[in-house]
């Protein structure tokens, strides 16, 4: 049996069949909404912008409020500590 994610060898009935075979619940990660506390399955990478900047852009996505994109203002989203050509972050010039 062949998993890939290629469209020539997906087979989505073969897919659901496993998930029922093991017992999983393939809509409990994919279409529920995940809490804010809660361990997601990215949290393990460090693309230098802290869960808590993240959280509170969820947030304010919600309530249809923008952050100021990063050369009019510093919003602190932690992107800066991972160095590299960072001469876009008022907060390194």
């Amino acid at each position: 049996m062949r998993f890939d994610a290629w469209d020539e060898y997906f087979d989505y009935d073969k897919w659901m069949d496993v998930f029922e075979k093991c017992d999983i619940d393939p809509s409990f990660y994919a279409n529920r909404r995940m809490g804010y506390d809660e361990i997601l399955p990215w949290d393990v990478i460090d693309i230098g912008v802290s869960k808590k900047f993240l959280v509170s852009e969820s947030k304010k996505a919600y309530e249809s409020v923008t952050t100021p994109n990063c050369k009019e203002k510093c919003s602190g989203c932690g992107a800066n500590k991972l160095g590299g050509d960072v001469t876009w972050c008022p907060k390194m010039k």
